[in-house]
């Protein structure tokens, strides 16, 4: 009986697994007619639950299993890559947590004072 129990949680965690892939959260690129690619980029969220036991007087017959498993796949962005570089386009989330938007917004904000420092150090030479 504990194998049974240990078999259909390897199982059940293995299609997990597959619905998990790598693949799954950074998609395949789609190629624009411009020669532009864009990557889907998703967040995928997944619960698991298993629970067997025995009951009455110890036998086969009195054994009973169940597990359950859920997938949430939500896309949150597409990488875009063209010809004058790559950049990053977020789906916006009105339920998004302020630590998200913060996160959100940093690539953004190193960039500009990136360019900053830049435009200070040419104005220095």
């Amino acid at each position: 009986m504990p194998n049974d129990i240990g078999n259909i949680f390897d199982a059940s965690l293995q299609k997990l697994k597959e619905i998990s892939a790598s693949d799954t959260i950074v998609g395949e690129p789609i190629v624009l007619e411009n020669n532009t690619k864009v990557i889907p980029i998703s967040k995928i969220t997944f619960g698991f639950a298993g629970a067997g036991g025995e009951f009455g007087k110890s036998s086969k017959d009195n054994f009973g299993v169940g597990t359950g498993g859920g997938v949430s796949v939500t896309p949150i962005a597409f990488l875009v890559s063209e010809s004058t570089g790559v950049r990053l386009i977020q789906m916006v989330d009105s339920k998004s947590s302020t630590v998200d938007n913060l996160i959100r917004t940093v690539p953004e904000v190193v960039n500009k004072v990136t360019e900053l420092f830049g435009k200070e150090k040419n104005k220095a030479e």
